[in-house]
């Protein structure tokens, strides 16, 4: 947020101060909390921390569970993605049967990729 330059920040104080003139004392803190936000704005808020080098040097790394939890979530969110339109078009050309071999291949590939994570996990 830009700051105003004094003559609008003036502008903005002689209008806050003739509202709390207008409206009286039950409304001082409220009018107090507004003149604040005029003089000192409130402080952006920093960045989250990127994953980087630690102090000791070490660099951060997923874990292997953490790895394998995206790897078989992407898999299983492409195969969705990609069914729809699929479907669609093997609909189009073969009807039912077009469709039913389509997702059965969208199933294969998915029963393939985690027998395949489970047999990596066996060694």
């Amino acid at each position: 947020m830009a700051q105003p330059d004094e003559s609008e920040l003036e502008a903005r104080l002689r209008a806050a101060l003739a509202a709390s003139r207008e409206l009286g004392s039950d409304y001082d803190r409220a009018m107090a909390e507004s003149i604040r936000k005029l003089l000192v704005p409130d402080p952006v808020p920093a960045a989250p921390p990127v994953p980087g080098p630690r102090p000791d040097g070490e660099v951060y790394r997923a874990s292997r569970r953490q790895r394998t939890f995206v790897r078989r979530h992407s898999v299983a969110t492409v195969s969705l993605g990609l069914g729809i339109p699929l479907s669609a078009i093997a609909g189009s050309y073969g009807r039912l049967g077009g469709i039913a071999i389509c997702w059965a291949g969208i199933v294969a590939v998915n029963l393939a990729e985690r027998l395949g994570r489970h047999s990596r996990s066996q060694l």
